[in-house]
């Protein structure tokens, strides 16, 4: 992971050490902050590092705009790098890139011909769905006043109709 202070400032207490700092804070609540930064490791490692962080910025110098050539400066190396970077990248996909927009060339003149073909043709189309002739309800279901009664109407039934010889 990223690197991680060993003594970190309490949370409540961290914006109020900048304005320690700047002098800023007054009467009671400055005394109670100092208290506590004798107290907390913390907060006292938080306070060294803020003193030291003002005398890096007071012996860079004075802070002035650097004017507008600095942002296209900045943003032209930013886009330098990304170039840098992304060449490989796009080397990698650009095989993918151009089979896709082949297949997706391809797709689209087959579904042009496919709907050219169906408005100019006149097909007549047949059912969709399979019909079947009329049957005999007989055939399917039997007749329920000819139910079998007994073991022996079935026997018979079954001799009638020459079933049992296949």
């Amino acid at each position: 992971m990223g690197w991680e202070p060993k003594n970190r400032a309490c949370a409540e207490r961290d914006p109020l050490i900048e304005d320690l700092l700047s002098e800023e804070l007054h009467g009671a609540e400055r005394e109670r902050l100092v208290q506590h930064i004798q107290d907390c490791a913390g907060c006292s490692a938080a306070l060294e590092s803020a003193k030291l962080s003002q005398r890096l910025l007071r012996v860079a110098g004075p802070s002035q705009d650097p004017g507008p050539a600095f942002t296209r400066m900045v943003m032209a190396r930013i886009r330098t790098e990304q170039q840098a970077s992304g060449a490989s990248d796009k080397k990698y996909w650009q095989p993918l890139v151009a089979f896709a927009s082949r297949f997706a060339i391809s797709a689209t003149l087959a579904l042009g011909l496919l709907v050219a073909y169906g408005t100019m043709t006149k097909v007549v189309h047949g059912p969709s769905v399979a019909s079947l002739g009329a049957s005999q309800p007989s055939e399917i279901f039997p007749d329920p006043s000819n139910a079998a009664r007994s073991r022996d109407d079935v026997m018979l039934w079954l001799a009638e109709n020459n079933h049992g010889k296949h």
